[in-house]
């Protein structure tokens, strides 16, 4: 619930320092690179400072966590970007070769932006990751 009102992130105790370490790095970085008040490709805007997402001017409602995967893949849009990249800057953990949660969020992130007759705006790339832009 903290996450869907607009927390960044939490830890569950008990929790060890250096995990606690790890996601405080990551939001270190993401301030830094919060140099620009909005991203976007194509037909796709997310404000950084309202946390608010559209796509072809309509409101799109994200979750703190698909925020955070939207941004991620707006920020290197046009890269292809494995499973590794996006679990570690997403979600600050290590590989995990058991867990699909970033084929689920990838999932949930195209169905909310999904438009009838607009080609989706995130692609798989087979044994690789994941792609945001256009289909060439």
């Amino acid at each position: 619930m903290g996450l869907d009102a607009g927390a960044v992130d939490y830890l569950v105790k008990p929790f060890s320092v250096a995990e606690l370490a790890a996601r405080i790095r990551v939001q270190l970085r993401l301030a830094e690179q919060t140099t620009v008040g909005t991203l976007g490709s194509g037909d796709i805007e997310v404000n950084l400072f309202t946390r608010q997402a559209q796509r072809a001017g309509e409101r799109v409602r994200l979750s703190s966590t698909e925020f955070e995967l939207l941004v991620y893949l707006l920020r290197h849009r046009g890269r292809v970007l494995s499973r590794e990249q996006i679990l570690s800057a997403v979600w600050s953990y290590e590989h995990d070769p058991a867990t699909n949660i970033v084929d689920v969020y990838i999932g949930y992130l195209r169905r909310k932006l999904n438009l009838p007759g607009s080609p989706a705006p995130i692609f798989t790339i087979r044994s690789v990751g994941y792609r945001l832009g256009d289909a060439a």
